[in-house]
């Protein structure tokens, strides 16, 4: 496989599994739909759903995919508080794949399941309901038919109507059954005492994505599309064993260690380490640098983009746009803070910000939920229009002419482009213009 195949398998392997979750937060379900509890009983879906679900279909296409979710369990307040632990905000004890045509009538596209992350076994102490086990011996003990997508009428006659509700009723009991011999977590507790049944359920087209879920099923979309050179994506999805490179001596990097976060303590042998390899690491190649909390990770980071800045300057290019991203939210924000608060800038005329309002060398980028709180904390979007303006490129370009003049004083510099070229002057002005 190539990367892009991997790209696919990986793309599809993230669809089925958002579509799949059986615990779900308040935010997966943003892009759902209410649907009534008695519409599963019947199999048929009311015109304004049927609506919402081809709607930017193509008018040839005569049926759609859906994950029909016929029992939701929501956490309810006790005393103001809710039930904590690992217990999820919402349950969905068991997913429905379905095709539905445009009249409304729905066909199972796969069998009725119970979601994988709500059954045992689990690499830890998650909530389950269940197990595979028990998931597994139902759905070999009770087979389900299966429809193909091409076999579903576009218009049902009188006879077909009576054909499809036997065969819907067959469905209907099999769902309950399942939810009753697999969900055995639901009677062996007091759980559903924590738990309300709310008077809609939820269903979702397949493909329709909310979160960080859906950005990067964009992302791997975009891939697979305009099928880019990246090296560093190829050699991530390289399924060929590559030999290991033997650890580079430190002192092989000191002329390229241009810069360091801290003008007080010195890097620890293993961050020097690290940085050696950071620093003679050519496109596309991978760096794991591992180590417990407190061991100096974040003070690596920061003297690896210092030495890249400061590279740039002296080579007058521009700078690298150096990325933090993390499954924990709290990872990239000790890493955006660090930017703010650990960056010494020494003392004299030639340090400091040369750029006015600016409390961080980095930005925050959140998801949209949580940008209104981290605003008043961090760089984010918002701060980025307020200073991309007219008024603030004018102070702008006044504060960085008066921090020239002070470093430079007898070089009578009146505007911009009275800052000279000769190497130092232009190595220190741009060296700090790029890094602000």
């Amino acid at each position: 496989m190539d990367q892009f195949s991997w790209a696919l398998y990986w793309r599809n392997s993230l669809a089925d599994a958002e579509s799949g979750k059986g615990s779900l937060k308040e935010k997966d379900v943003e892009s759902f739909i209410d649907v009534g509890k008695d519409i599963f009983e019947k199999g048929d879906l009311p015109q304004d759903i049927i609506s919402k679900l081809f709607t930017g279909e193509d008018p040839e296409t005569q049926t759609v995919s859906i994950i029909y979710r016929p029992t939701i369990l929501i956490k309810i307040l006790q005393h103001g508080k809710t039930l904590t632990g690992t217990y999820p905000e919402i349950i969905s004890p068991v997913i429905c794949p379905l095709y539905v045509n445009r009249q409304g009538y729905m066909y199972p596209s796969a069998p009725a399941s119970v979601p994988r992350d709500i059954l045992s076994p689990q690499d830890d102490a998650k909530f389950t309901l269940g197990s595979v086990k028990q998931l597994d011996a139902f759905l070999t003990e009770n087979p389900i038919h299966i429809s193909n997508d091409s076999d579903i009428p576009n218009e049902l006659n009188a006879s077909e109507i009576e054909a499809f509700i036997d065969n819907w009723k067959l469905y209907y009991d099999h769902c309950l059954e399942l939810y009753s011999n697999v969900c055995i977590g639901l009677k062996q507790s007091d759980l559903l005492t924590h738990y309300t049944k709310p008077e809609n359920v939820l269903l979702c087209k397949l493909g329709e994505y909310s979160g960080a879920s859906r950005s990067i099923l964009n992302l791997y979309d975009s891939i697979n599309s305009s099928k880019p050179k990246t090296p560093l994506f190829e050699n991530y999805a390289n399924n060929q064993n590559i030999d290991l490179f033997p650890c580079i001596k430190m002192s092989e990097s000191i002329v390229s260690r241009y810069g360091h976060s801290n003008d007080q303590y010195a890097l620890a042998d293993a961050q020097r380490d690290a940085l050696t390899h950071a620093i003679k690491m050519s496109n596309g190649e991978i760096l794991a640098v591992n180590g417990p909390p407190g061991t100096g990770k974040t003070t690596f980071v920061l003297s690896v983009v210092a030495s890249l800045w400061v590279e740039a300057a002296i080579d007058e290019t521009e700078p690298p746009v150096i990325v933090a991203a993390s499954t924990n939210n709290q990872a990239v924000t000790n890493v955006i803070k660090a930017f703010g608060k650990d960056f010494s800038e020494g003392a004299g005329e030639l340090s400091g910000r040369w750029l006015p309002n600016l409390s961080s060398y980095g930005a925050y980028f959140p998801a949209k939920y949580r940008q209104a709180e981290a605003q008043d904390i961090y760089q984010t979007s918002s701060f980025f229009e307020s200073i991309e303006t007219e008024e603030y490129i004018e102070s702008a370009e006044s504060y960085y002419i008066d921090k020239v003049v002070k470093a430079f004083p007898n070089l009578g510099i009146v505007s911009l482009k009275d800052v000279p070229h000769f190497p130092l002057c232009q190595t220190t002005c741009r060296a700090h213009y790029l890094i602000n």
